[in-house]
């Protein structure tokens, strides 16, 4: 079984306010939020104590950050960030605003074409979470993302780059997409 999960980071909101939890007979997803990097640390701890295997973490966080994040769980759980492009992050840095989140995962265990859709409004920022049954379905999230006018997205490990290109040509690059791949 696969154990999963994505932290955002964020101003004000904690890992008790901010998360959602899914279950499958293939995989374990949870996603949080976290306010600071002790925070952040505490949470990969826990996730480790209970056997996730990997983290992701936002685009807010960088290489030294997830770094110490992992170190944190003493190497128990692989951790990585969302990067984006130097096209991507110019799109990213001019956004007039960064209210509404797209988080779009690769769930094993639901049916290909699925989209299982998770909306997380707040006072700080809303998150809209596609967990999804194949490529195909993640194309599909992407395209009702940029169209729902979500203002940036994030993509879990399972896409490499050709994948977060297909996803970025697919909604016809309106919105940012980074990608933890």
């Amino acid at each position: 079984m696969l154990k999963y999960a994505f932290i955002a980071n964020s101003e004000n909101m904690t890992p008790e306010d901010y998360h959602w939890e899914y279950d499958n007979d293939e995989m374990k997803f949870r996603f949080y939020a976290t306010n600071n990097m002790d925070a952040t640390k505490k949470c990969a701890q826990k996730l480790a104590d209970e056997g996730f295997e990997y983290l992701d973490l936002c685009g807010d966080f960088d290489a030294a950050k997830a770094k110490e994040v992992e170190n944190a769980a003493m190497g128990r759980i692989s951790v990585a960030y969302a990067k984006y492009s130097k096209d991507e992050e110019e799109k990213f840095e001019s956004l007039p605003k960064m209210d509404d989140y797209g988080l779009i995962v690769m769930a094993p265990g639901l049916e290909p074409g699925a989209v299982k859709i998770k909306k997380m409004p707040s006072p700080e920022f809303n998150t809209t979470i596609a967990l999804v049954g194949d490529d195909e379905a993640s194309i599909a999230a992407a395209r009702d993302f940029a169209s729902d006018g979500i203002d940036f997205i994030e993509l879990c490990g399972y896409f490499d780059d050709t994948k977060t290109k297909n996803i970025i040509r697919a909604i016809d690059g309106k919105t940012p997409v980074g990608s933890c791949g």
